[in-house]
C-alpha cells in the first residue's frame, strides 16, 4: 500500500514539474562567469534548479533554508547563486507553479589566447587553497572539473609551481578550459579561461618548385587533415605521396604540382592540432612568355632611341639654320676681297685727303688707269666744271669730267657708307 501510494506522489511530482515547464512564464537573466545571481522570490518554500543539459531537477532551497552550496539564503527572502559557470548557462530556477528564471550566463572577460607549444602562467592568490581546472568538452559543451592543485600538496597534477606562479610548458587544445582558485569556503577567488589555437601560416609557391617550411613547434606528427576545392581526406605517413616528407619540424614537396594547392591541418599523437597550413599554387610561366617579354623590352628601347635620335637631328638642323641667318653680309673692297667680320662698322683702313683743282691736268705721258675710290670729298661752285682730285698719299689719282650736280650732299671721309657698289666694270 504504501509503495502504491509512493509511486502516485512520484508521478504527481513529475506531471507538477512538467507542468511548470508548459505553463509557467519565466524571465531571462545575464551574468557574467564567476558572478552571482540574486534572487527575490515571493516565496522560498521550495525552490528547484534544472540544468540545460539534463532534464534532472534538484532541490536547492527547502522552507527557507539552503541545501546546496552554491545558494545561499539572507534576510527579506533573497537568494544568492554564486560561482557561475558555463554549466549554468541556460539553466532554469523554479520557484513555484507560476514564477521561474532562466538563466543566461556571458564570457565577459576576455580569455587567455595562446598558441600550441608556448607557456600559460598564474600569480596564486594568498587566499587561494586549491586550484581546480574544468575542461570544456566539446559534445555536450558541460564542464569536467578536476583539482590539479592544492596548497597542502605543493607538487600538482599538472603543470609546476615557480616560487607565486602556477605554469604550465608547452600547452595544446587539451589544456583549454576554467582554471578557477578557490578558498577554504569553496569561494570563487580567482578565475582565468585559456584558448588554446593552432599557428596558421600561409604560403605561395610556383607550380614545379620544392617547398620547405620549418614548424614554429616541434611535435610527435601523427597525420594531417587535407582539404581543397574538390578534396576532402586524411593522410597518414603510410599513404602520404612519395613526394611529401613530414617530421616532428618540418614539411616539404619535391616538384609542387596544382593538385597540391589547399589546407593542410597537422594532428599529433594526442590528438591536437599544433599547425595549420594554406598552400596556394601558381602556374609556371612558359619559355615562350620570357622570349616575348625580352623582345618587347627590346622593342621599346629601340624605339625610343630612335625618337631621340630623330628630336637631336631636327633641333641641330634648327640652330644651323638661325646662324646662317643672322650672320653679316659679305662686303667687297676694291682693294681687298676680304669679307669684314659681322657686326662691325666698315671703316676705311687709313684717313685719304683729297684736294680739289679747277684745272684739269691732262698730260700725254699720264697713261696710268688710276683705281677707283671708296670715298670723296667734292668742293666747288655748281656748274660744269672739271675737277682734279689728288690724295696725298702714294697712291693713283682719277679724274672726274662733267658737271658737279647741286643737289648731291658733300662726300665727307666721316660718313659711313653701309651699302658698297662692285662691279667689274670700274677696273679701268
Amino acid at each position: 500500500m504504501k509503495h502504491a501510494q509512493f509511486n502516485v506522489m512520484l508521478l504527481l511530482q513529475v506531471f507538477v514539474f512538467a507542468f511548470l515547464d508548459s505553463c509557467s512564464s519565466y524571465s531571462s537573466l545575464h551574468e557574467c562567469y564567476g558572478g552571482t545571481y540574486t534572487f527575490t522570490p515571493q516565496s522560498t518554500s521550495s525552490i528547484y534548479y534544472k540544468p540545460k543539459t539534463t532534464n534532472d531537477r534538484t532541490l536547492v532551497v527547502i522552507k527557507g533554508k539552503s541545501v546546496n552550496t552554491r545558494f545561499e539564503v539572507s534576510f527579506w527572502n533573497t537568494i544568492k547563486m554564486k560561482d557561475l559557470t558555463e554549466e549554468d548557462d541556460g539553466a532554469i530556477v523554479f520557484f513555484d507553479q507560476h514564477n521561474s528564471v532562466q538563466l543566461k550566463i556571458m564570457d565577459c572577460q576576455d580569455p587567455a589566447s595562446k598558441k600550441y607549444g608556448e607557456v600559460f602562467s598564474l600569480r596564486i592568490p594568498s587566499s587561494a587553497e586549491y586550484l581546480e581546472f574544468a575542461q570544456v568538452i566539446p559534445l555536450d559543451f558541460a564542464l569536467k572539473s578536476v583539482i590539479i592543485w592544492n596548497r597542502t600538496d605543493s607538487s600538482p597534477t599538472k603543470g609546476k609551481i615557480n616560487r607565486n606562479y602556477f605554469e604550465i610548458y608547452g600547452i595544446n587544445q587539451q589544456d583549454s578550459g576554467y582554471y578557477k582558485f578557490r578558498g577554504s569556503k569553496n569561494e570563487l577567488v580567482k578565475w582565468k579561461r585559456l584558448k588554446v589555437e593552432a599557428s596558421h601560416e600561409y604560403f605561395e609557391v610556383m607550380e614545379g618548385q620544392y617547398f620547405h617550411t620549418q614548424f614554429p613547434v616541434e611535435f610527435s606528427f601523427s597525420h594531417f587533415l587535407f582539404s581543397s576545392l574538390s578534396v576532402n581526406k586524411e593522410v597518414t605517413s603510410e599513404y602520404m605521396d612519395p613526394r611529401m616528407e613530414v617530421t616532428k619540424s618540418y614539411f616539404s614537396i619535391f616538384d609542387v604540382k596544382s593538385q597540391d594547392a589547399g589546407t593542410y591541418k597537422f594532428i599529433d599523437t594526442e590528438g591536437n592540432n599544433p599547425v595549420n597550413m594554406q598552400l596556394h599554387v601558381t602556374e609556371a610561366v612558359p619559355t615562350w612568355a620570357y622570349i616575348v617579354i625580352v623582345a618587347v623590352i627590346v622593342l621599346v628601347i629601340f624605339i625610343c632611341c630612335c625618337c631621340i635620335k630623330k628630336c637631336c637631328c631636327k633641333k641641330s638642323k634648327r640652330n644651323s639654320t638661325d646662324s646662317t641667318a643672322t650672320a653679316a653680309p659679305t662686303v667687297h673692297f676694291h682693294d681687298s676681297n676680304q669679307p669684314a667680320p659681322s657686326g662691325v662698322p666698315l671703316l676705311p683702313r687709313e684717313p685719304r685727303h683729297f684736294i680739289a683743282d679747277a684745272t684739269i691736268n691732262n698730260t700725254a705721258d699720264n697713261n696710268m688707269d688710276p683705281p677707283p675710290s671708296t670715298q670723296a670729298t667734292v668742293s666747288g661752285d655748281t656748274g660744269p666744271t672739271s675737277l682734279f682730285m689728288t690724295s696725298t698719299d702714294s697712291e693713283p689719282k682719277f679724274e672726274l669730267k662733267g658737271s658737279v650736280f647741286p643737289s648731291a650732299p658733300p662726300l665727307s671721309s666721316d660718313m659711313c657708307i653701309q651699302d658698297v657698289y662692285t662691279s667689274d666694270k670700274l677696273n679701268f
